[in-house]
């Protein structure tokens, strides 16, 4: 996948937060070298590794390991930063057989005790050359206890009925191989509406939702061969 060439909002110097693009907007300020991006609500990995581009079922909650363990350990010994947000969920099918997904999940605590009966639903798209789309959300009889959602245009992530996503108004632009700019993130919960900017988070009704990058290309065109900039990543617990 492109690198996410987007950058938290309160990066750079004040001088650059009101440097104007010709469109008379801030400039989009750019990670420097060195500079860690935030944890961002994210799935990472599965294992075993799931190839199917689905996996739903009702499963028994088994605990939860440390990010520094099992399919996560790789990322979090090269990216430090992630390690307090990076969690290895552990499952079990009816089946018998166990299933662990890694998380990075920054403010996000899944109200769930071991034994618990969970339904899980993980719908992963791999685009290539495009961007990645997935969904993982965690249910209960009582309602939604986890999700986070991946993808380039927000409105084209799959939620379920009770999560709507959009993109809000453009906050900053800037040219790379071509244009393109950051976004708040239109959030409605069960009726209950919000817009965030990027690397944010508030509460939306009854739910904490946590933004990460919202980015997206403002013209089609680019300088640069299989160049996009196109990424929206959200987590939303009660």
């Amino acid at each position: 996948m492109p690198p996410d060439t987007g950058a938290p909002l309160d990066a750079g110097s004040a001088a650059d937060a009101v440097t104007m693009a010709d469109s008379g907007m801030p400039v989009c300020p750019m990670a420097g070298a060195g500079v860690e991006a935030p944890a961002a609500p994210v799935v990472v990995c599965s294992q075993p590794n799931l190839t199917q581009s689905l996996f739903e079922a009702d499963v028994t909650f088994l605990g939860w390991d440390s990010g520094l363990v099992g399919c996560l350990a790789a990322l979090t010994q090269s990216f430090s930063h992630l390690a307090p947000a990076a969690r290895v969920l552990r499952v079990r099918t009816a089946a018998g057989a166990e299933q662990s997904f890694g998380l990075i999940l920054p403010g996000l605590s899944p109200a769930i005790q071991v034994g618990d009966t969970i339904h899980l639903l993980y719908e992963p798209e791999p685009g290539g050359f495009s961007p990645t789309y997935s969904r993982f959300e965690l249910r209960n009889a009582a309602g939604l206890l986890l999700y986070i959602g991946l993808g380039g245009r927000p409105d084209r992530i799959k939620t379920g009925g009770d999560i709507h996503l959009g993109l809000g108004k453009q906050l900053c632009a800037t040219v790379d191989c071509g244009p393109w700019g950051q976004y708040e993130l239109a959030v409605s919960i069960q009726g209950v509406t919000a817009s965030l900017p990027p690397h944010t988070s508030a509460r939306v009704g009854d739910y904490l939702v946590v933004v990460g990058a919202s980015e997206q290309q403002t013209a089609g065109s680019s300088t640069c061969a299989d160049w996009f900039v196109s990424r929206t990543e959200i987590g939303i617990a009660p």
